[in-house]
């Protein structure tokens, strides 16, 4: 289990990943070396990444995707999926359903030859398609210091 003051310096990265160390001592009231060690020490962050906006570069359709699949072709599935430029997130479900993908088309028709491709190559036997209209949040989990109280629980 993490500390409080672990939690608040993650919680300002979560909020902001491009704080300096200087803004999140004055954030925390942490001194710098203390805010360095802690962060170098973390195993809690995985990675350093950038949040694209889609619509900017072209990327007007998004779309959550369920789909069922014969179990035989689960295995061919995974790696097309986890390698198709289409495909933002996959995640393994249990709803009845196979895979969750989370994707970013250019235009509907994209979207299409997307389904029809996966159609043709692994006989889905189930498909459900949820259009994103407008993301109201996303990656909100502890980005707000009054997240922590409930998380130390």
């Amino acid at each position: 289990m993490y500390a409080e003051s672990e939690l608040l310096l993650v919680s300002h990265l979560r909020n902001n990943g491009r704080m300096t160390l200087t803004e999140l001592s004055e954030k925390t009231g942490y001194p710098i070396s203390t805010i360095h060690d802690k962060l170098r020490m973390q195993e809690v962050i995985r990675q350093h990444t950038c949040l694209l906006d889609f619509d900017h570069l072209g990327f007007t359709t998004k779309a959550t995707i369920l789909i069922k699949v014969k179990k035989e072709n689960k295995g061919a599935l995974i790696p097309f999926l986890l390698s198709h430029h289409s495909v933002n997130a996959v995640s393994s479900i249990n709803t009845g359903f196979d895979f969750l993908i989370d994707g970013i088309f250019k235009n509907i028709k994209d979207l299409e030859e997307f389904m029809e491709d996966c159609d043709r190559r692994f006989s889905i036997k189930g498909k459900h398609i949820i259009y994103i209209i407008e993301q109201l949040g996303k990656e909100l989990f502890l980005t707000k210091e009054n997240h922590i109280p409930h998380i130390l629980k």
